[in-house]
């Protein structure tokens, strides 16, 4: 199970984290993962090409979670058992309560979706947000035992340097595979090479 169940001295802005759209945008990477527990979410710090070591990214690591028609009811059961009997060991609650904070609409889901976190067998995406959004009304949290993902989440997020529109952009569109990065890398390269070659005619011309 999860470790490090603390007690956040804020607890309020430790939830108000960005949806998933606004964190893709800032430059975190989705990315599905096989792990024991589903409940085992890293984010962490990762090179995004071999031949560029310095060249990395934010990546948030979430197993993947299957939405079935009784999907709801389950983890609503699983919710008022920790509620009841677990106050103090809420890992479902707090799960939840994360999937919450990155879902605001049909957009995040389709992102979570498209990343393989989320595999939706209800049909509707919306529906998906709307089931999310609704869990955590009424929901006590004694602790968060996401607290340093969060933070680590509202630093990227708060950070100016990670919305700089041409970063996420490379990022995002052409360095997200090894071949589409080093094809951008190699035509950056033959343009530089071209323009140098141009200069250098004038040049000797003149």
């Amino acid at each position: 199970m999860i470790k490090n169940f603390s007690r956040p001295e804020n607890e309020a802005s430790l939830l108000d984290v960005p949806c998933a759209v606004k964190l893709r945008e800032s430059g975190v990477r989705f990315k599905h993962v096989q792990r024991e527990c589903f409940l085992n979410i890293a984010f962490e710090k990762k090179r995004l090409l071999s031949l560029m070591p310095w060249f990395k990214v934010q990546e948030l690591q979430i197993p993947a979670i299957i939405i079935y028609d009784m999907t709801e009811p389950l983890l609503r059961n699983l919710m008022a058992l920790e509620q009841c009997h677990y106050p103090s060991q809420t890992y479902i609650c707090n799960y939840i309560s994360l999937m919450d904070s990155l879902i605001n609409t049909e957009e995040d889901v389709n992102l979570l979706v498209e990343a393989g976190i989320i595999c939706n067998h209800v049909g509707d995406n919306a529906k998906v947000a709307n089931m999310f959004n609704k869990f955590c009304k009424h929901i006590r949290l004694d602790g968060l035992c996401y607290r340093d993902i969060l933070k680590d989440l509202k630093a990227h997020y708060d950070n100016p340097w990670n919305h700089a529109v041409s970063t996420v952009k490379l990022k995002r569109v052409y360095f997200n595979s090894l071949w589409r990065g080093t094809g951008t890398v190699a035509a950056i390269l033959l343009l530089v090479l071209t323009l140098v070659q141009t200069i250098c005619s004038i040049l000797q011309v003149v």
